[in-house]
């Protein structure tokens, strides 16, 4: 529960950083995950993101995004009265 809690206000500190600045903050980002994270599914899960985005026409990236996001905050939502 921690480790989600930590990793939740990272991506959510990157992204204001990325606000902020016009920047992308993307390795900071996966700089914490890689604390929590094997560093082989981090390597790969980078690798294969920026992979796919170069092929996935970004209308079926937006929908799927949309999706994914939605059940994560459902998970999130239920998961401590499972």
């Amino acid at each position: 529960m921690i480790d989600s809690s930590l990793l939740i206000i990272a991506a959510f500190l990157s992204s204001s950083l990325t606000a902020v600045l016009g920047l992308g903050s993307g390795m900071l980002l996966i700089s914490v995950m890689s604390v929590f994270l094997p560093p082989v599914a981090v390597i790969s899960g980078s690798y294969a993101g920026t992979k796919l985005r170069q092929k996935v026409p970004e209308e079926l990236f937006r929908k799927g995004f949309k999706l994914l996001i939605t059940l994560l905050a459902i998970r999130m939502t239920l998961k401590p009265f499972l």
